[in-house]
C-alpha cells in the first residue's frame, strides 16, 4: 500500500527527466545494468513527495507495531517480523523509479523454506505436540509439590541454626525457591493451554481432558504453598524467643538496627549499615506487648510447653501421613508420565492400580490421623486445660496457660490435610479420566475458530524488557475483584485508545522517532548511498529492538547485546577462516584444491559447511537452554550468520555496497550495533524512565494487591455471615449444619481469590527478576537500598502464603465456629480492621508518592489487637470474661468462646483450624507492621516532637493499673 501510494505521489515530470538522464549515462558504461543499480542507490531517483508518503506509512506502521508488541504479548514475534519488513520496503522503495513488489522476495522466500523445514522436522525428527509437553511440564510440578512435603521432614528435624532465616541457604529459601520454581513453571506451561484445542494429537486423552486437570493442580499448588507458613512461624519463634523474656523496668525499646533507625527523623543509615545484602527487621515493641509475650514465655518456661519439646512429639505423629502425601504425588507423577510416555503403545494396567491404592493409603494415613494420630500432639495442653477447669485468664485477665506453641503445631497439622485432601481431589480426577479413556486415539483440533480471540487477548501489559507493575486488570463482571481507583481529572476510559497508559504511549512514541530519525539517512540523496553500503539499516533495526522503557534495562540490554554481538562475530570469523583452508571428509583433513583459503576469496562450500556444522552445536545449545542469558544468544547465533553470509555474498556475489569478508563484517557490525544504541540511548533520556522508581511503583501496586486479597477475605467473611444471620432470621438453617464444613458459601469469591493471588505472585516474581537489572543504573543522589527493596519482596512473599492459610480455614470452617472466630477475637474487630486497612493504604500511597510517614500512625498492629481486644473484654467484663488472644506469636493464649474450653474441644479438629486462621491472621499483621517499618526508612517519617516519650509514660502508667 505504501509503495502504490508513493507511487501516485510521485512527480511523473522529474521522474522521467531523471530516467532520460540516466539512460543517455549508461549508453558510454561497460556494464549498463551495473551503473543503473549504482544511480539507484546513489538516490538519484528519490523524490520529497514520494518519500513523505513512505514515511507516514513507516510513522504510522511503527508506531501500531509497538503498541502491539507491548498490549499482545502473544503477538510479539508477528510484531518483530512486520517491523522489519516495513523498515526494508520503507528504506528501499523510495530508490527505486518504479514499484518493486517483490522488494521482500528474499525474506518471504527464506521463511517459507524455514517453515517448511520446521514442519518436515516436527513431524519426522522425534514429533512432539504440545499435550506431550504439557503432561511433562505437570508431571514435573507434582514432583516439586513432592519435594516440598518431603522438606517437611528437615524442617522438622533441623537446628534451630539451619532454620535461622538469616543463615545463607537456610531451609525456609530452599523452600521458597521450590516455590518459585512450581509458581514460574505452571504460568509458563498453563499459557499454553488454550493451544490444546489447535493441534492433531494421538493419545489416551484429549484436549478437555488435560485442560480439566490445570484447576485441581492450582488447587493442590495453592494448599501446599501453605506449608511455608509453618517454616517461617517456627524459624520466627526460634528466632525471637531469646527475645521474648519477662522484660524490666529498664526496657523502654525492643529495637534493634532497623527498628532505632526508623525512629530517626530523617530515616538516614550510615554507609556501613547501607552496604550490607541483609537486613534485621525488629518491629518495636510496646510496653503492653513485652508484658503480654513476657508473661505467656514464663508460662512456657515453667509448664515445661516449649516449641522444641512438641516437635518430636508432631514429627511421629504426622510421620504416617506425610509419607503416604509423598507417596501419593508420586505416583500421580508417574501415572501421568505414563500416560503421556506410551501414547503408541499398550495401555498398561499397573499404573492405575499403583494410583489407587495410593489413593486409598492416603485416605487410610488421614482419616487415622485425625481420629487418633494428632492426640499425642494436643494431648498434654488439653490436659492443662481440664487442670484449670478451662479458665484461661487470671484476675488481671492475663492467660494462665500458653497455646502459643500449639498454634504453631496446629499450623502444620491444617497445612498438611488440607494438601492431602487437594491431593486425593486430583487423584480422583485422574484415576477417573484413566478408567474412561482406555485406548489411545487420534484427536482432531476443536478450538480452529477461537484462534482470533486467543491472539487477541490480553493477559495484562507486556513488560518492555522489565515493566514490574503487570498487574492483569479484572474483568468488569468481576464483583470481587474490581478495582475502585479512579483518575480524578478525567471520567473512566472508554475504548482501547483511552485505556492505554502513559508509559505505553511514551514507549511507542519514541520507538517511532528513532525509527524516522534513523531513517531519514537512508532517503537522502546525500546520505543515501553511504547509508546503503555500509548497511545502515542494520542500525535502525538495532535501535528498535534495543529501545527499553527503563534506564537500567537499557545499559543491561546494551551490555547483552554488545557481549552476543563480539562472541558472534568471533564465532563467524572462525567459520569463515577455518572453513576456508580445510574441510573434513569421512574424519580426515583434506587440502583443498585452492591456492588460498575462502578467508581470500577462492570457493569451498563444502569447508563453510563442515565448520558451521562444527560451531552451531554450541550455539543452538545456549539457544535452547541458556534462558537466563536468551538476549546474547540471540545476537551470538545472528551475528555469526551475518558474518558467514555476508562474506559469501563479498567473495561469490559481487554487488552493490558490499561490505567486505571475515572480519571487515565484524567490526562494522560491532559500529552499526553501537550506532543503533546510542539512538535508542539518546531517547530513553526524553525523558528518562528510572527502573528503581519503576520497582518502587510496583512494590506499591503489589502492596495494594494484597491489601485488596485482604479485604476481600474480609469482606466474604462478613458478607456470608450476613447471609447466615438472615437465614437464622427466616427460619431457613438447618441446625445440623452448624458442624458442618462451610466452604459452599465461600465457592463464589474462590475462584477471584485464587485468580488474583496467582497474579500478584506474577507480579512479585517479575520484580524479583527486575531487582537483577537495576544494579545498572547508576545515580549521583547516593547508592539504592537494594536490600531494602528485597526483604520488602521477601516479607510480601510470606504475607501471600499467610493469605492462603487464612483463606483455607476459612473455607473450611463450621458456621458455628466462624461465629465464633467472628465474634470471640480481636482480628476481626472492626477498629483493628479500620486499623489494617488504613496501614495498607498509607504504605501503598507512601511508596508509590515518595511522601514520609507520619510518626504518630501505628507501629505495632499486634499491639492494636491486644489493645482492642483489652477494651472490648473492659467494657463486657460485668457480664462475662472474656478469653483473649495475644498477637505477636500466633496467638499466645486461647482464644474466646462462649463457653469455658475443655480439652474435647480442644481436640478437634475444627480447633486446630481455628487456630490456623488466627495464627495466619495476627503474621500478616507482623508482616505489614515490617513493611510499615521499610517504608518508614525509604521515604522518612514527620516526627511529633515528644510524642515517643509521653506514649512510653501512658503505656507504663496503664500497664501498673491494670496490674
Amino acid at each position: 500500500a505504501a509503495m502504490a501510494a508513493a507511487l501516485q505521489a510521485r512527480d511523473q515530470v522529474l521522474l522521467s527527466r531523471a530516467l532520460l538522464s540516466t539512460q543517455q549515462a549508461a549508453t558510454s558504461e561497460a556494464n549498463p545494468d551495473a551503473y543503473f543499480r549504482k544511480v539507484i542507490f546513489r538516490g538519484d531517483f528519490l523524490d520529497t513527495r514520494s518519500t513523505v508518503v513512505f514515511g507516514l506509512f513507516l510513522g504510522i506502521g511503527a508506531f501500531v507495531l509497538a503498541l502491539m508488541r507491548v498490549k499482545s504479548p502473544k503477538l510479539t514475534l508477528a510484531s518483530i517480523f512486520g517491523t522489519i519488513f516495513l523498515d526494508v520496503i520503507c528504506s528501499y522503495g523510495p530508490l527505486f523509479p518504479a514499484a518493486q513488489y517483490l522488494i521482500l522476495q528474499t525474506f518471504l522466500v527464506s521463511s517459507s523454506i524455514y517453515i517448511a523445514v520446521g514442519l518436515v522436522t516436527i513431524v519426522l525428527i522425534f514429533p512432539e505436540t504440545l499435550s506431550h509437553e504439557w503432561l511433562e511440564s505437570y508431571a514435573s510440578v507434582l514432583d516439586l509439590v513432592k519435594s516440598l512435603v518431603d522438606l517437611q521432614e528437615k524442617v522438622l528435624t533441623d537446628s534451630p541454626e539451619q532454620l535461622d532465616m538469616e543463615t545463607e541457604g537456610n531451609t525456609l529459601s530452599k523452600i521458597d525457591g521450590i516455590q518459585d520454581g512450581s509458581l514460574a513453571l505452571v504460568q509458563a506451561f498453563t499459557a499454553k493451554s488454550p493451544m490444546l484445542n489447535l493441534e492433531f494429537s494421538y493419545g489416551r486423552w484429549s484436549a478437555a481432558d488435560i485442560q480439566a486437570l490445570e484447576l485441581p493442580l492450582r488447587a493442590l499448588l495453592t494448599r501446599a504453598r501453605g506449608l511455608s507458613s509453618f517454616t517461617a512461624q517456627y524459624s520466627h519463634h526460634l528466632c525471637t524467643r531469646a527475645d521474648s523474656m519477662p522484660p524490666s523496668s529498664t526496657i523502654s525499646r525492643a529495637t534493634t538496627h532497623s527498628g532505632e533507625r526508623s525512629e530517626s527523623q530523617d530515616g538516614t543509615q550510615t554507609s556501613k549499615e547501607a552496604k550490607r545484602k541483609k537486613i534485621t527487621l525488629r518491629v518495636q515493641d510496646t510496653h503492653r506487648l513485652l508484658h503480654v509475650r513476657g508473661h505467656v514465655t514464663a508460662l512456657e518456661v515453667s509448664q515445661h510447653m516449649h516449641i522444641t519439646d512438641m516437635i518430636p512429639i508432631v514429627y511421629s505423629a504426622t510421620a504416617n501421613l506425610r509419607k503416604s502425601l509423598s507417596k501419593a504425588l508420586e505416583s500421580m507423577s508417574a501415572a501421568v508420565r505414563d500416560v503421556n510416555g506410551r501414547r503408541y503403545k499398550s495401555v498398561k494396567q499397573e499404573p492405575l492400580d499403583n494410583l489407587r491404592s495410593a489413593r486409598e493409603t492416603l485416605r487410610e494415613a488421614l482419616a487415622t490421623y485425625k481420629e487418633s494420630g494428632r492426640i499425642a500432639i494436643v494431648q498434654p495442653l488439653a490436659d492443662a486445660v481440664d487442670g484449670v477447669s478451662g479458665k484461661l485468664l487470671d484476675e488481671h485477665g492475663r492467660p494462665t496457660i500458653s497455646f502459643r506453641p500449639l498454634f504453631i503445631c496446629f499450623v502444620l497439622e491444617s497445612n498438611l490435610c488440607w494438601t492431602s485432601e487437594a491431593t486425593i481431589t486430583l487423584m480422583n480426577q485422574l484415576i477417573e479420566l484413566m478408567e474412561e479413556r482406555k485406548r489411545n486415539r487420534l484427536w482432531a483440533p476443536t478450538g480452529l475458530r477461537k484462534i482470533v480471540n486467543l491472539l487477541r487477548r490480553e493477559e495484562g501489559t507486556a513488560p518492555i524488557q522489565g515493566d514490574v507493575n503487570t498487574m492483569p486488570e479484572p474483568s468488569n463482571d468481576d464483583e470481587y475483584s474490581r478495582i475502585y481507583r479512579r483518575d480524578p481529572d478525567a471520567r473512566p476510559p472508554k475504548g482501547l485508545i483511552q485505556n492505554l497508559t502513559y508509559a505505553i504511549w511514551s514507549f511507542a512514541l519514541k520507538y517511532t522517532i528513532v525509527t524516522i530519525a534513523l531513517w531519514l539517512p537512508q532517503v537522502l540523496k546525500s546520505s543515501a548511498e553511504f547509508t546503503y553500503n555500509e548497511k545502515g539499516l542494520w542500525a535502525l533495526i538495532m535501535a528498535q529492538f534495543g529501545l527499553n522503557m527503563y534506564m537500567s534495562d537499557q545499559i543491561g540490554q546494551f551490555v547483552a547485546r554488545i557481549l552476543g554481538t563480539v562472541g558472534g562475530g568471533v564465532i563467524g570469523m572462525l567459520i569463515w577462516y577455518i572453513g576456508g583452508h580445510a574441510m573434513f571428509y569421512l574424519g580426515v583433513p583434506l587440502t583443498l584444491w585452492c591456492d588460498e583459503g575462502s578467508g581470500h576469496g577462492t570457493d569451498n562450500p563444502y569447508g563453510i559447511a563442515a565448520a558451521v556444522g562444527v560451531f552451531i552445536i554450541p550455539m543452538l545449545f545456549a539457544r535452547l537452554f541458556w534462558t537466563q542469558r536468551m538476549i546474547e544468544s540471540i545476537m551470538l547465533c545472528v551475528t555469526s550468520v551475518l558474518v558467514v553470509g555476508y562474506s559469501w555474498i563479498d567473495t561469490h556475489l559481487p554487488s552493490q555496497g558490499n561490505p567486505g569478508y571475515g572480519y571487515e563484517i565484524f567490526w562494522r557490525r560491532v559500529v552499526l550495533v553501537l550506532v543503533g544504541f546510542a539512538a535508542s540511548f539518546i531517547m530513553m533520556l526524553l525523558p528518562p524512565q528510572s527502573s528503581r522508581k519503576a520497582l518502587r511503583l510496583g512494590t506499591a501496586c503489589t502492596v495494594s494487591h494484597i491489601s485488596q486479597l485482604y479485604g476481600l477475605l474480609i469482606s466474604s467473611w462478613l458478607t456470608v455471615e450476613e447471609e447466615t444471620e438472615d437465614e437464622k432470621a427466616n427460619g431457613k438453617e438447618d441446625s445440623t449444619d452448624q458442624n458442618k464444613s462451610g466452604s459452599h458459601p465461600y465457592e463464589k469469591w474462590q475462584p477471584a481469590f485464587r485468580a488474583k493471588l496467582v497474579s500478584v505472585a506474577g507480579a512479585l516474581g517479575a520484580q524479583k527478576v527486575q531487582m537483577a537489572t537495576i544494579k545498572w543504573e547508576r545515580n549521583i543522589r547516593g547508592g539504592w537500598p537494594a536490600e531494602h527493596y528485597e526483604k520488602l519482596l521477601e516479607i510480601q512473599t510470606k504475607m501471600l502464603s499467610d493469605l492462603i492459610q487464612l483463606a483455607g480455614a476459612l473455607s473450611v470452617l463450621s458456621p458455628k465456629w466462624r461465629h465464633r472466630l467472628l465474634h470471640k477475637t480481636s482480628f476481626l474487630n472492626p477498629n483493628l480492621i479500620s486499623d489494617v486497612m488504613a496501614i495498607f493504604g498509607i504504605v501503598s500511597m507512601s511508596l508509590e508518592t515518595g511522601h514520609p510517614v507520619h510518626e504518630v500512625l501505628p507501629s505495632n498492629l499486634l499491639d492494636r489487637s491486644v489493645y482492642h481486644d483489652d477494651q472490648s473484654r473492659r467494657v463486657g467484663e460485668r457480664f462475662k470474661r472474656f478469653d483473649r488472644i495475644d498477637g505477636e506469636e500466633a496467638a499466645e493464649s486461647a482464644p474466646i468462646t462462649d463457653e469455658p474450653l475443655t480439652g474435647q474441644k480442644l481436640m478437634s479438629m475444627e480447633y486446630s483450624t481455628f487456630a490456623t486462621g488466627v495464627s495466619a491472621a495476627f503474621h500478616l499483621l507482623h508482616a505489614l507492621d515490617q513493611i510499615h517499618l521499610i517504608t518508614k526508612e525509604l521515604c522518612g517519617v514527620i516526627p511529633l516532637e515528644g510524642y515517643s516519650r509521653w506514649r512510653e509514660e501512658y503505656e507504663l502508667k496503664h500497664i501498673k493499673r491494670s496490674v
